[in-house]
């Protein structure tokens, strides 16, 4: 079976942290941290907070965060050759959604 037909998980079975009041590189630096005590990193699901998730149902919110995870997983961003890397260029884990 390959990636495309996968099922996808359910939402809530994800692993979620959800990050408020950090800076990027603190956020870097968790996300670092915390990577380094599992032993499938790539399915943690980081976010930090947005003026809009802060309005939303908790239930709600993990769903998006991870559907837009797992679409990640699935369909990585392309990073051009060339361009300098930032700290939250991570090929290990697509970029955090909202």
């Amino acid at each position: 079976m390959s990636d495309q037909e996968q099922p996808t998980p359910d939402p809530l079975d994800h692993k979620v942290i959800i990050m408020h009041g950090f800076t990027f590189e603190e956020i870097n630096r968790v996300m670092k941290v915390v990577k380094q005590q599992f032993d499938a990193p790539r399915d943690l699901v980081f976010a930090k907070t947005t003026d809009t998730s802060l309005t939303m149902v908790l239930k709600d919110l993990i769903e998006d965060m991870c559907e837009d995870h797992e679409y990640l997983k699935r369909n990585p961003p392309t990073i051009p050759r060339g361009r300098p890397s930032s700290p939250t260029d991570d090929p290990e884990e697509p970029a955090a959604p909202n």
